[in-house]
């Protein structure tokens, strides 16, 4: 049995295990992300790059479909345990086409802002899914994150908007912009016109 003369070299040692696993707990953190879900993500993005919104859902929703199913038994199997796991079983139930998926993107991205409080891009994340969630009732989107295309053309729009029920200071937090910017770009039209 070790005995230490002096009490100090205890706290030391102490304050010195905990500033070397403070100092590479992000290195540990993005260490043991899930493999299969960052390639099921990879692969949801790379089905996405060249988006053609009247023909891109048709040909990539049943892909989706697995994704989402084979997330689910990594979570049912005890492999979803990080942040940016998290992060992206919310990405893959953000693509799925039911309200239940919607609600369960949102319940995982808020597991992920809570796990990283303050990142803007998973807080923004939080609105979006909430939108999208929202609006798969039939209800208009609180935040203002979410646009469709307008058929026949490349151009998008912002969909129903309520800016009644968040504050600006909380859109801000998620990375978005003020409730007058964005009815106002609302009323105007068109929003943008994806790249060819």
């Amino acid at each position: 049995m070790i005995q230490w003369k002096k009490p100090g070299t205890i706290l030391a040692l102490g304050m010195l295990a905990s500033f070397f696993f403070f100092a590479h707990a992000s290195e540990i953190i993005q260490k043991t992300d899930n493999e299969e879900l960052i390639k099921l993500y990879t692969q949801g993005l790379d089905d996405r790059k060249d988006w053609d919104p009247t023909t891109s859902l048709k040909k990539i929703g049943n892909r989706d479909a697995e994704h989402i199913e084979r997330a689910l038994q990594l979570l049912t199997e005890g492999k979803v345990k990080t942040t940016y796991d998290f992060y992206r079983m919310a990405m893959l139930f953000q693509h799925g086409r039911t309200t239940e998926n919607y609600r369960k993107a949102n319940a995982f991205a808020w597991v992920a802002a809570t796990m990283k409080p303050g990142d803007v891009d998973l807080m923004w994340l939080t609105a979006a899914t909430w939108d999208r969630w929202l609006m798969s009732q039939g209800k208009p989107q609180q935040y203002g994150t979410q646009y469709s295309p307008v058929p026949g053309t490349n151009t998008y729009v912002l969909k129903d908007f309520d800016d009644s029920v968040i504050s600006d200071s909380e859109r801000e937090k998620c990375g978005i912009e003020k409730a007058a910017d964005i009815q106002r770009s609302y009323k105007s039209g068109p929003i943008f016109e994806k790249e060819k």
